[in-house]
C-alpha cells in the first residue's frame, strides 16, 4: 500500500486428515482475482492478483456463514 499500512489478502483454509500417513494436514490459497493496470504488467501471463481486502471488510470477510454472492462481492481488482 502506498501509506505502508498492513493490508489483508483474502484467503480459505482447511484441516485435513491424509488417508495414508494419518497426519494431519492443514492446508490454505489465497483466493485470485483479475490485475489491476499495474499489477497486470507484474503478473502478464495469467493477468491476475491476490483479492485485498479492505479494512472496513475485515470483519465481514471473517464471518462463517457468508452466501455465496457475498462472498463473490470481494473479487474485483483493489485500485
Amino acid at each position: 500500500m502506498k501509506d505502508r499500512q498492513l493490508f489483508c489478502f483474502a484467503g480459505i483454509y482447511t484441516s485435513w486428515v491424509d488417508k495414508t500417513t494419518g497426519e494431519l494436514i492443514n492446508s490454505f490459497s489465497i483466493l485470485t482475482t483479475d490485475a489491476n493496470p499495474m499489477m497486470e504488467k507484474i503478473h502478464n501471463l495469467k493477468k491476475r492478483m491476490p483479492v485485498i481486502v479492505p479494512p472496513s471488510l475485515y470483519k465481514k470477510w471473517l464471518q462463517p456463514d457468508l452466501t455465496k454472492e457475498e462472498i463473490q462481492s470481494f473479487f474485483h481488482p483493489y485500485p
